[in-house]
């Protein structure tokens, strides 16, 4: 069971850590959700330390690990850049996360459908 801390409408704190809600935006290669930040606790200082989660209010809930979203672009100086665009692809009643030519099965973090 998860504890919510706190509750916005972009971020929340899920058992003591950041999480950044996004929804994403439907594109040709599926739900894109575009990474900012440059300041400390941002989405993109917290992709580097792979700490927090991002939550996916799109074809049930999915609560990720920044650890994996760290793992699909598997560039650091990736995340260098002002903004990234990442993808949530839902097929076959799995769900996977995209980043250019990456993928990873991102299904077992799926908190309801």
């Amino acid at each position: 069971k998860l504890a919510i801390n706190k509750w916005a409408e972009k971020d929340a704190v899920i058992d003591g850590e950041t999480t950044f809600i996004r929804q994403g935006s439907k594109k040709d290669k599926g739900y894109q959700i575009t990474i900012r930040g440059r300041k400390p606790g941002s989405f993109i200082d917290c992709l580097k330390t792979k700490t927090g989660y991002l939550l996916v209010r799109r074809d049930g809930v999915l609560l990720i690990p920044l650890s994996k979203v760290h793992d699909v672009i598997n560039d650091d100086s990736v995340l260098e850049q002002d903004t990234v665009d990442i993808y949530i692809v839902f097929k076959d009643s799995k769900a996977f996360l995209n980043y250019k030519t990456n993928t990873i099965d991102v299904t077992e973090h799926r908190l309801s459908h």
